[in-house]
């Protein structure tokens, strides 16, 4: 997991989230209705281009789909806040559903540096199981840990996509070459553009590389 700076909002949500977020105070807070039909996907194409087609959790490439950071049956008010959206894969989004746990989730777009995600996570690169930083407080360690277990973000078959990039990098730094092809697909994998950047540049930094964003 990554950083992404989500910009400012596009230009329609502001009349979407004036006309429809009541109905959905009304039905979470008040019990009225059923719930309210979703009007969010119109903008899920704005908000695949800021997250680079990427799942803001597990970092893997997907159609994706936006996930409401604070669900929406705990924070109704938020439901049409472009602050509050995560573009998630599919499973991503079913892992975390409508948990909110005390303290919260790490989140991707976190606005104060010491809150975002490199502050919080690194990558084991013999297994690629990602893990809290060493450095961090009890309460943050606990925040770490319960986005990590309740994504399910070591789960099999991200493990098997993470080693079998590991796998790629290590041919490419073990070959000791100069080759231009090498150097060209090492920037590649640490461009935050590309899947799985964070892994990528966990095994780079750990053999010695400086990556400058």
């Amino acid at each position: 997991m990554h950083w992404v700076n989500r910009g400012a909002e596009p230009n329609a949500i502001a009349a979407v989230r004036s006309q429809y977020t009541q109905a959905w105070l009304d039905h979470y807070q008040h019990g009225v209705g059923n719930r309210p039909t979703p009007r969010w996907r119109q903008f899920r194409g704005d908000l695949r281009g800021v997250f680079s087609e990427l799942c803001g959790y597990c970092e893997e490439e997907t159609t994706g789909e936006i996930e409401h950071f604070r669900p929406v049956s705990k924070f109704p008010s938020l439901v049409y806040e472009w602050s509050n959206w995560v573009f998630a894969c599919p499973t991503c989004n079913r892992e975390k559903s409508s948990k909110w746990p005390l303290g919260g989730y790490v989140d991707p777009c976190a606005g104060e540096e010491s809150e975002r995600p490199e502050r919080f996570f690194t990558f084991h690169t013999g297994t690629g199981e990602m893990m809290p930083k060493s450095e961090l407080s009890d309460s943050q360690e606990k925040r770490a840990r319960q986005t990590i277990g309740d994504i399910n973000l070591n789960a099999s078959y991200h493990l098997k996509r993470r080693r079998r990039l590991l796998i790629d990098l290590k041919y490419h730094l073990d070959r000791q070459s100069d080759d231009s092809d090498d150097e060209e697909y090492l920037s590649e994998k640490v461009d935050r553009a590309s899947a799985l950047s964070s892994l990528a540049r966990a095994l780079l930094e750990e053999r010695g590389f400086i990556i400058e964003d």
